[in-house]
């Protein structure tokens, strides 16, 4: 098995660090539609949609800065909202099965906030090599 190299491992400790704000941002977001009573699916897309804005800014000029030649390109951005989408689409198939699996219950919404935290969670590994593989790959 391969070893990774110290930047990567910078890469992947900073992409962490990243992601765990944008974690707690997506998921308060999501946490208090739900509470107001918005829809599971609206709630996900909204609450990933802040997060997102926040991420690719952090991630574009701390994490990746060095394989973006210190400048967030067109084509990075365009890259970054074809992934968000896609992700987003199966965070919330996955958000919303995990709901069906939770009682119909206006007190369930902190369990419903659970299952989105391990969701996103999960689809953090996938998410740190497609950033760092296409979305700020930079082009020449």
């Amino acid at each position: 098995m391969a070893r990774l190299s110290q930047k990567t491992w910078l890469q992947l400790l900073a992409f962490m660090g990243v992601g765990g704000v944008q974690l707690v941002v997506d998921a308060a977001v999501f946490h208090v539609l739900v509470q107001w009573g918005a829809p599971t699916v609206p709630a996900n897309f909204t609450g990933r949609l802040v997060g997102a804005c926040m991420g690719f800014a952090l991630n574009a000029t701390l994490t990746f800065r060095s394989a973006m030649r210190g400048s967030m390109s067109w084509q990075a951005w365009k890259r970054f909202w074809v992934f968000w989408f896609a992700m987003t689409v199966l965070s919330s198939v996955l958000v919303r099965s995990g709901q069906a699996l939770l009682p119909d219950d206006p007190r369930a919404s902190g369990w419903l906030t659970a299952v989105k935290l391990g969701v996103e969670a999960t689809l953090a590994a996938l998410s740190f090599i497609i950033s760092r593989q296409w979305v700020f790959q930079h082009v020449p």
